[in-house]
C-alpha cells in the first residue's frame, strides 16, 4: 500500500511540474534568443496539437497566407477601374492599371481588359 501511495505522490508532483513548465512557456516572455525561439515553437506546436493557442496570438500558417493572397489577387477591387493593354514600340504587350498610366503615345491604341 505504501508503494502505491509513494508512486501516486511522485506522479502528482511530476504532473504539477509539467503543468508549471507548460504555463511558463505560454505566459512568461523569454528574452534569451534560443529560449524565445523554443517558446515560439512550443506555443505553435501546442496550438496545433490541442487547438489551444494560449494567450499569445497565433501566427497564420504558410497555407493560410498563400490562400489569403490568392483570394485577394482573384478578386480585385471593382472601384479600381479597368486595366488597360497596349503594345509598345518593340511590339511587347504592356499592362497598365489606369488609362493615365499608359504613355500618351499609346493611349489611342490602349484597350480596356474585361474583369
Amino acid at each position: 500500500m505504501l508503494r502505491i501511495v509513494r508512486w501516486l505522490v511522485w506522479l502528482l508532483i511530476s504532473m504539477v511540474v509539467v503543468a508549471g513548465l507548460d504555463q511558463t512557456l505560454l505566459r512568461v516572455p523569454l528574452s534569451v534568443p534560443v529560449l524565445a525561439q523554443f517558446q515560439d515553437f512550443y506555443v505553435d506546436f501546442r496550438g496545433r496539437l490541442f487547438g489551444l493557442g494560449g494567450p499569445h496570438e497565433r501566427k497564420p500558417s504558410i497555407e493560410q497566407v498563400i490562400e489569403t493572397t490568392r483570394t485577394q489577387e482573384a478578386a480585385p477591387s471593382e472601384a479600381a477601374g479597368p486595366r488597360y493593354l497596349y503594345v509598345d514600340d518593340a511590339g511587347a504587350l504592356q499592362f497598365a492599371d489606369s488609362l493615365e498610366a499608359v504613355p500618351p503615345a499609346y493611349r489611342r491604341e490602349a484597350r480596356p481588359l474585361e474583369r
